[in-house]
């Protein structure tokens, strides 16, 4: 498995590619903590 960071909407979302079964996989607590800290008006 490999760490690859990515980006979406600037902000880095930690993935991890499994090279044997083709797939990555996000980290969920990246995208919500972004969504979290990004909300207006709350």
């Amino acid at each position: 498995m490999y760490l690859v960071n990515k980006i979406f909407n600037n902000e880095t979302i930690r993935t991890v590619w499994d090279k044997e079964e083709e797939k990555y996989f996000i980290s969920v607590v990246d995208i919500v903590d972004d969504k979290i800290t990004d909300t207006k008006g709350v």
